[in-house]
């Protein structure tokens, strides 16, 4: 495979200058990249008030690249316009279409290059052919077969990376990738400002109730964001008697039952560890 490339002569490079460009909300985004066969691309999707499923200055649209062999990821907006950068709405119930297409049969992996979506914990990934859904968290990896079927595609859009003069690259003009079918995979979530209100703003293990119990009792926990949270019992000697919790949870209010049928009566303690805050409180089991 022949790659495209540019050399810079170093008598044609300079400092100083003022460079200009979107501002972008950087509090609210995610950015995707698919890799498989040799070949990779990336998309970034933005979240504001002001998002539209149109396009909004400041977009950018996905190109077909140079060379006769690629892969592309992109949102689709628009009238099936597939974009490399774009931003979208803040509002309940959004559904965001991301459209994936290769020249190459083979196994693909797409993953979160860069992530900052506090207020969106409810957001998951969605394959629309195999109907599998994952939350997006730092660590997202999701890997997928891809046939290509479509050789015109490779035909009708593949560029030969062979132009050697200036003017043949002057009079070349890019073209707008498009989404053929349907979307490969949706971004779903409730981003309502209910639920972003919701979210708590602090760490904290709640005190179980009732308190003191037989033989069970409830407790309750506050995430302001996505964790690993491990949450366990002990007795007063130091010893694990229970692992209530033990896996990623998302941000929110969460509440687990613990049923201590098996215990004897007594004092224990139970602990929350979520990234790395820790916190410890004491409960009394009456029988």
């Amino acid at each position: 495979m022949v790659h495209p490339s540019l050399a810079i002569p170093e008598s044609a490079k300079t400092t100083g200058g003022t460079f200009f460009g979107k501002e972008l909300d950087t509090n609210h985004f995610v950015e995707f990249e698919v890799e498989g066969e040799g070949l990779i691309n990336s998309a970034w999707i933005h979240f504001s008030e002001n998002g539209s499923f149109n396009r909004l200055r400041g977009d950018a649209y996905q190109l077909y690249p140079f060379s006769n062999e690629f892969a592309l990821l992109g949102s689709i907006k628009d009238d099936g316009d597939l974009f490399d950068i774009a931003e979208f709405p803040l509002h309940n119930n959004v559904e965001i279409p991301i459209y994936f297409e290769s020249t190459a049969t083979g196994y693909y992996s797409i993953s979160i290059k860069d992530l900052n979506l506090k207020i969106t914990d409810d957001i998951v990934f969605i394959d629309t052919q195999t109907g599998e859904q994952l939350s997006l968290t730092d660590d997202f990896k999701y890997e997928f077969f891809h046939s290509s079927t479509n050789n015109a595609t490779k035909k009708e859009h593949g560029l030969s990376c062979n132009v050697k003069s200036l003017n043949a690259l002057h009079e070349f003009t890019p073209q707008k990738a498009k989404a053929i079918g349907g979307a490969r995979f949706v971004l779903k979530s409730d981003l309502s400002e209910q639920n972003r209100n919701d979210i708590p703003r602090t760490f904290s293990l709640n005190q179980n109730y009732p308190n003191p119990f037989n033989p069970t009792t409830v407790i309750s926990y506050d995430l302001p964001e996505n964790s690993q949270v491990n949450l366990a019992v002990y007795d007063m000697m130091g010893r694990r008697v229970a692992t209530l919790v033990n896996e990623n949870v998302t941000a929110g209010t969460h509440q687990v039952q613990f049923d201590a049928s098996s215990l004897s009566s007594g004092t224990y303690m139970y602990r929350l560890q979520a990234g790395g805050s820790i916190q410890t409180k004491k409960l009394t089991l009456i029988k």
